[in-house]
């Protein structure tokens, strides 16, 4: 599990750093800096960064931590959700959504896109999950066409409504399907938390980062990383079943 863990978590860094710029995934790995190619014994998760001092073989140039942090982060993710389900369909489906999230936060972060790739996969094996009954979340068919559908008419209105009145956009398209998505994955009710609870940690965030002159008012946020922030937490309480506390803080 570690080792398919450290894999996936590399294979989720070239996603999230080539879908957004269109290129192949299954091209050769290159050195960002000098765009020599990688060796295998270069590319092996963490272990290599490590070897390495994270430094680049090649050119002598750091590597970024991004590598290692998101390899490590998947190994935790897949040994975190074994633990709780062992070799079952409900690991391989939670573990798909959160690795589709830690993707999505990468690319929004570093390039305030959310791939319709990854979103629309994400809507549509939401809507599959919910109608066979498959869903991990124990959320109805009828609990997700609802909560993915007025999420995303929500997000459009805001969106509408703030272009309308500041003449910028404010919310994206690549948010809309993001929101739309944990919609049907999530339910009603964990939806309402998540957009809420993300609401919160952007006006934190922006709050901070105006304050110490970081960016100015007219600065945009990758708001879709609030969003699988919250995200995270309330799958891990829903699943774990810590969401009474949560829920009653929130709403």
């Amino acid at each position: 599990m570690i080792l398919l863990g450290l894999s996936i978590g590399s294979f989720a860094n070239v996603c999230a750093l080539r879908i957004p710029i269109n290129l192949s995934l299954f091209k050769f790995s290159e050195c960002p800096h000098c765009n020599s190619s990688i060796k295998f014994c270069d590319n092996i998760p963490l272990l290599s960064y490590l070897l390495l001092r994270g430094k680049a073989r090649c050119c002598g140039k750091s590597i970024s931590l991004q590598y290692p942090i998101i390899e490590f982060f998947s190994m935790l993710l897949i040994l975190l959700i074994f633990n709780k389900y062992g070799f079952s369909i409900d690991t391989i489906i939670i573990y798909y959504l959160t690795i589709s999230l830690l993707i999505i936060f990468i690319t929004d972060y570093k390039f305030f896109i959310i791939p319709d790739l990854i979103s629309i996969s994400l809507i549509i094996s939401g809507v599959t999950f919910a109608y066979f009954n498959l869903s991990p979340l124990n959320i109805s068919f009828l609990d997700s066409i609802i909560a993915g559908s007025a999420s995303a008419i929500l997000f459009f209105i805001i969106s509408k409504m703030f272009f309308y009145l500041k003449k910028r956009d404010g919310l994206g398209y690549g948010d809309i399907k993001l929101i739309a998505a944990l919609g049907f994955w999530t339910g009603v009710e964990s939806t309402l938390i998540i957009i809420i609870s993300s609401s919160f940690l952007g006006v934190i965030f922006g709050s901070i980062l105006i304050l110490s002159n970081k960016i100015e008012r007219t600065d945009y946020l990758p708001y879709g990383c609030f969003i699988v922030c919250s995200s995270f937490v309330v799958v891990y309480l829903v699943l774990w079943q810590d969401y009474n506390l949560f829920k009653e803080l929130l709403l």
